[in-house]
């Protein structure tokens, strides 16, 4: 659970495994934060605040990258968090 008043990044590998991210509390300092992730043969959950908008620049091979955030309204103060990183015989997984 990371609670972090300026976050702007973050890495989580996962390895035959899996990670559970919380970001729910966290504030973004600036506009934009950037969360690599590796998942390879294993599993992220990301939690994200419902006000975020997440763009994923994940590169998978054999597995996947699944949004299933409620989304809100967006503002012109929003904020965004990149996901980076690989996904190799696994998956990745962005909620609210």
């Amino acid at each position: 659970h990371i609670a972090a008043q300026d976050f702007h990044e973050a890495q989580c590998t996962a390895i035959f495994g899996g990670c559970k991210i919380d970001l729910r509390d966290a504030q973004i300092q600036g506009s934009e934060a950037v969360l690599e992730t590796y998942a390879i043969f294993g599993g992220v959950e990301i939690r994200v605040p419902d006000d975020w908008e997440v763009v994923n620049r994940n590169t998978t091979i054999f597995g996947g990258v699944s949004d299933h955030r409620r989304h809100s309204p967006r503002g012109p103060n929003t904020k965004t968090l990149i996901l980076d990183g690989a996904t190799v015989f696994g998956g990745t997984e962005v909620k609210n």
